[in-house]
């Protein structure tokens, strides 16, 4: 299982461009906020250090909030 990763000490890369905004942004990882630990959301981050959280932004988790992140675990195999 993935660690999560502080905001202070390292963030995604941002290795895919986003061409409507001709910038780059990260792939989507999981994202907390350690002061409201029922707090988790996805989002990408973008190279200009501003993050996009999904479903709904600020109604959920306002961006400016995040403490930490994490890769997505890898997908569940069949057999």
């Amino acid at each position: 299982m993935d660690k999560w990763i502080s905001v202070e000490d390292h963030l995604p890369e941002c290795i895919h461009e986003y061409t409507r905004d001709s910038i780059h942004v990260s792939n989507s990882v999981l994202v907390t906020d350690c002061k409201d630990p029922c707090s988790l959301g996805m989002a990408h981050l973008r190279q200009d250090g501003i993050w996009e959280v999904y479903g709904g932004d600020h109604d959920f988790m306002h961006p400016g909030q995040i403490t930490h992140w994490q890769p997505f675990p890898s997908p569940p195999t069949t057999p």
